[in-house]
């Protein structure tokens, strides 16, 4: 079963308290970005070979002399003069070497402290990036839109779809189509301003992704030693400053804080976190040193002239490259795929409470859960698995005890076997029955409050150890059930044999069946046909509670 990743949960799965004060932190936190003083739209300032006749009379001169006595092309002479004032501010700020072929080590160092200070957007940005897009839009969307939000999570509830509409849980088609319509027509619904300014934080976002992803460890490594200094060649470095400049012009169109703030919230869950004030103003303050460390790059490394410089052209202008992002496909990417869990996760409680009921029937009782290996006790910081499956198994286990398991012990000291083979089998699914009560007692203990496993989870703030630990405990318990599961099944293919029922040539009777247990043969014999049917009917439920909490929460 597909089941929603980390930050998948993080959108639907807050309780509304919890939502609400981490909304609140969020709005109560004032991110003023500061414009960027960086115009790349460059203004013609050098005059070029199309207005050669506005040239003085002594730059007429020049350009002859040199077009006609070191034989370059005119226009190259044109260009060079045009350039001049860029490489001479280049030169003398050691941006670019004398013979303007490189890029010196000054410019090297101005870039590393650039791509240093963007260093904090690179883990959220790629956690989006990373096949999470839908989840990071419908935040922002639950920021901006609360109230259409909410609408959109009732809207889907498959259980207050069933009762709004009096479907019953078992008729999963009907809430599935119902929910599908209603869906389709909340998004047709949606206010064009809306949509346009999720739009806006989708290239926002875009843009930012750009410059925090920029490969700046790419462009750093073409500086190499020569002749005792570290240079890059500007033919070589030309693409990686264009792309920079375009990415830097990108970054402009950021519309206000709201990408950053729910970028934070990416970050911390994906440490495991909380949101904090503190930690908030602390990321708010970051973003703006962000934001002067672009800046101060812009004005050292004198960017502009560099562009102009590295591409030979007086008038070149930073051209953004066309926005790809769409919000709205990713975001009703996510919630079809969200629906479709969600649906799935309803139908198997639906089945869960259904085999429950069978259970209770079949036992005449409720399963009675163990005393530590329940959801209740540690909730999701320790998540159970197969609580009813445990205490269903445990309940049986005893039921074993107190009623069958001496007839089966009878039957292996007494029984004169055709098939040794049978004997064995019986023999080996016996003893892992007498182990099956310490087997889950000995983990409902270790995660007993005082218990190896309970003070860890009480007392430690190591997550992974938790995480770890539970799953040790959720696999051991399943071993378990799996175990007992195997053994009664293996048993009743046995008594199948003994008492004739079976039909495979697997499993065959006793040569004393009708002599076993002389004086009270008649009884003992009715006794096998009931632990044969109890057997049979138990290893089944158990087996298919089992298998419906694994789909719940699937780990294996």
């Amino acid at each position: 079963m597909d089941e929603l990743n980390v930050f998948e949960r993080l959108v639907v799965d807050l309780s509304p308290d919890e939502r609400a004060q981490m909304l609140d932190k969020l709005k109560s936190s004032n991110l003023e970005l500061e414009k960027l003083a960086f115009d790349p739209t460059i203004e013609k300032s050098v005059r070029g070979v199309d207005n050669l006749y506005d040239l003085s009379v002594i730059e007429k001169i020049l350009i002859w002399f040199f077009s006609v006595f070191m034989q370059k092309k005119r226009d190259d002479v044109v260009l060079d003069f045009a350039l001049r004032h860029c490489s001479k501010k280049l030169i003398e700020s050691q941006l670019v070497t004398a013979n303007k072929s490189g890029l010196r080590r000054r410019f090297q160092e101005e870039l590393y402290l650039l791509s240093r200070s963007l260093l904090m957007f690179q883990s959220p940005v790629s956690a989006v990036e990373d096949g999470n897009k839908g989840a990071f839009y419908s935040l922002i969307f639950e920021i901006e839109f609360p109230d259409r939000y909410q609408d959109l999570i009732e809207m889907i509830d498959p259980s207050v779809v069933a009762f709004k509409n009096n479907l019953k849980s078992s008729d999963i088609s009907s809430i599935k189509a119902k929910i599908s319509s209603s869906f389709e027509v909340w998004l047709d619904n949606l206010d064009a301003s809306i949509r346009s300014q999720m739009q806006d934080y989708a290239i926002a976002f875009e843009s930012l992704t750009k410059l925090s992803l920029f490969p700046f460890n790419s462009f750093l490594k073409l500086f190499r030693n020569y002749h005792g200094e570290k240079m890059a060649s500007i033919e070589q470095s030309k693409k990686y400053l264009n792309d920079l400049g375009t990415a830097i012009f990108s970054f402009k169109i950021l519309p206000d804080d709201m990408i950053l703030k729910a970028l934070y919230i990416f970050m911390i869950e994906q440490e495991r976190g909380e949101v904090d004030n503190s930690k908030l103003d602390l990321w708010v303050k970051n973003v703006s040193a962000v934001i002067a460390s672009l800046k101060d790059f812009l004005k050292k490394t004198h960017y502009t002239d560099l562009l102009k410089f590295s591409n030979r052209n007086p008038e070149y202008k930073v051209v953004p490259s066309e926005p790809t992002a769409d919000w709205f496909v990713d975001f009703k990417n996510f919630w079809k795929r969200y629906i479709k869990i969600s649906i799935t996760d309803y139908s198997n409680k639906a089945e869960l409470e259904h085999f429950l009921a069978d259970f209770s029937n079949f036992f005449g009782s409720e399963i009675s859960r163990l005393d530590n290996y329940r959801k209740d006790l540690y909730g999701d910081v320790f998540p159970i698995i197969y609580e009813y499956s445990a205490g269903a198994t445990l309940m049986a286990y005893n039921k074993i005890i107190d009623n069958i398991l001496h007839d089966l012990k009878i039957l292996i000291g007494e029984g004169d076997f055709f098939k040794q083979d049978n004997l064995r089998e019986l023999e080996s699914s016996y003893q892992v029955l007498v182990s099956i009560g310490t087997c889950i007692r000995d983990y409902n203990d270790q995660i007993a409050p005082k218990g190896k496993i309970g003070v860890l989870i009480l007392n430690s703030e190591d997550e992974q150890g938790i995480a770890e630990a539970s799953n040790k405990i959720n696999r051991g318990v399943a071993k378990c059930i799996r175990s007992f599961v195997t053994a009664t099944l293996s048993i009743s293919n046995v008594l199948s044999g003994v008492l004739r029922k079976a039909d495979s040539n697997t499993y065959d009777s006793l040569s004393n069946i009708s002599s076993i247990r002389a004086g009270s043969n008649i009884q003992y014999i009715d006794r096998l046909e009931s632990h044969y049917k109890w057997l049979t009917s138990v290893s089944g439920i158990i087996n298919t509670l089992f298998e419906q909490e694994k789909l719940l929460r699937k780990i294996d």
